[in-house]
């Protein structure tokens, strides 16, 4: 192996790790995308309920607006507002208008936005007694996501360790073979043909090349043995005239 080149256990070792962390980056990028799903989805149905139990009360009892403001027991962190003709008519007093506004011309009824902490915004229109909606705002949510991201990313960087190193342990164990044989081939020579390689109990391309090799050593040392025969014949033939003479 010239010198600075790559052995054939590193080159294997590259290119495991490359798949394995295309496949660990898609995994993760499935596994995001599948939880934020899941939050999106749980937050969603959350509000909606919340929201139509909220238009029921807000349209059919005026006791639970007083001066403009929304008297509802609503769960933790969620704010309310009651969208009149487009113009808010009563809200309770810690809803933001502007979390919300984008949906108010989109005709989306859904939006979550945030970072550590998200924000949510649901929409629920009506026609009738008048054109307005029900918004619930729902403010300061755990964004399980990202907790899950941190704890996946804990499990995940250790197990990569542990297959990286099982990988480079097990190549090692694939390439022996491969490291017997050279080194039985450096050590040939014409007066030494007896040294073989146990053939390794799997039927595979290392057992198929073993048993080559291990044939051509026998068919040499035969060939070796044939041609020393023949000078020993022809020692003793050359020898015997001359003993006569």
């Amino acid at each position: 192996m010239s010198r600075g080149s790559m052995s054939l256990r590193k080159r294997l070792m590259l290119r495991f790790a490359l798949v394995l962390f295309l496949l660990m980056g898609a995994f993760s990028a499935l596994f995001y995308t599948l939880s934020k799903q899941n939050l999106r989805h749980k937050v969603l149905a959350e509000l909606r309920e919340a929201a139509l139990e909220a238009e029921g009360h807000l349209l059919g009892n005026e006791k639970v607006v007083r001066h403009g403001t929304i008297l509802l027991h609503l769960p933790p962190h969620t704010e309310a507002a009651l969208i009149r003709n487009s113009r808010i008519a009563a809200r309770t007093p810690g809803y933001r208008p502007e979390i919300c506004r984008p949906l108010e011309g989109s005709g989306e009824e859904f939006l979550l936005l945030g970072g550590e902490r998200l924000d949510a915004c649901y929409w629920e229109r009506f026609e009738r007694p008048f054109r307005g909606a029900v918004v619930l705002q729902k403010r300061k949510i755990p964004n399980d996501t990202l907790e899950m991201m941190e704890i996946f990313a804990a499990v995940l960087i250790p197990l990569t360790l542990i297959l990286l190193a099982m990988a480079w342990r097990l190549i090692g164990r694939i390439l022996e073979p491969i490291h017997l044989l050279t080194d039985s081939i450096r050590q040939v020579r014409v007066d030494n043909f007896s040294r073989t390689i146990p053939a390794p109990d799997r039927d595979d391309e290392i057992q198929a090349l073993t048993d080559a090799y291990n044939a051509m050593i026998l068919r040499l040392r035969e060939g070796v043995e044939t041609l020393e025969r023949f000078n020993s014949d022809l020692a003793h033939e050359l020898r015997t005239p001359l003993t006569v003479m």
